[in-house]
């Protein structure tokens, strides 16, 4: 699934500038619907960076006049999951600074300005290799990754290309 949801950015990867109001309003309708879809009390890492994250893309869809067309939310997600995609995005987020925008300066979103994470990260690591993979939690947790990154590309296909 990661795969597939990697493919489906691949235009915005060849032409970022063409393509760019339309990956911000994928990842914030991506992003919001995960969070959503988190399991009702419970303790997420991501929770701590995710209303920034959709504070920047709000900007910086505000800034183009761009509205993301949101989908529902499908769930409930496990934490660990939840925090799987919203880290795991925010680190893949970082590695698109590098490559896509690092050397041109003024002009560049927002969103892409956010600081990455690392102890976060590896706070979530910490809380996944605590899980016996024997256990039915550990088959849900992939269940609920893949259900995740559906929801990303559902969020893709529906924006404005």
């Amino acid at each position: 699934m990661h795969v597939a949801t990697e493919t489906l950015f691949e235009d915005f990867m060849r032409n970022p500038e063409r393509h760019l109001s339309w990956f911000l309003a994928s990842q914030r309708a991506g992003l919001l619907s995960v969070h959503m879809s988190r399991t009702e009390g419970s303790d997420t890492l991501s929770a701590h960076i995710i209303e920034d994250l959709l504070d920047r893309l709000d900007f910086d869809l505000a800034v183009r006049n761009v509205s993301p067309r949101q989908i529902d939310p499908e769930g409930p997600l496990d934490p660990l999951s939840v925090d799987y995609l919203i880290l795991g995005s925010r680190l893949g987020t970082t590695m698109l600074y590098r490559r896509l925008f690092a050397a041109n300066g003024p002009g560049i979103p927002a969103y892409f300005l956010a600081p990455s994470d690392t102890p976060l990260w590896q706070r979530f690591l910490k809380r996944l290799n605590a899980l016996d993979p024997a256990l039915p939690r550990a088959a849900r947790i992939i269940d609920d990754a893949r259900t995740g990154f559906s929801l990303f590309s559902r969020a893709a296909q529906i924006q404005t290309h």
